[in-house]
């Protein structure tokens, strides 16, 4: 086997999503790549929950792939995070486990 890099890791991830025709900009976001394209930049709004959604159908296909079976289903949590002096608590935040 060959040495295992991040920089083939992010070619694999690459790969993996032309194969389940994840649209290129989101591939470049979740990436971490800045928007190439005029359009990228100025007009293509992606809230997190778009990007989890691909995020998600990648993660399923590589459990797939490993053979490892994976309920996600949201678990109900208590999210709770400060704001200077102020703490705010959901109740209706979710995680996947």
């Amino acid at each position: 086997m060959n040495a295992l890099t991040l920089h083939g890791l992010r070619r694999s991830f690459k790969s993996l999503t032309e194969w389940l025709d994840i649209p290129a900009g989101v591939v470049a976001q979740i990436m971490g790549r800045k928007p190439s394209a005029t359009a990228e930049k100025h007009y293509t709004v992606r809230p997190l929950d778009l990007l989890r959604v691909h995020h998600e159908r990648i993660e399923a296909r590589v459990l797939e792939q490993a053979g490892i079976v994976f309920d996600a289903q949201p678990r109900p949590v208590l999210c709770a995070w400060w704001l200077g002096d102020k703490h705010f608590v959901s109740p209706r935040a979710t995680i996947n486990p």
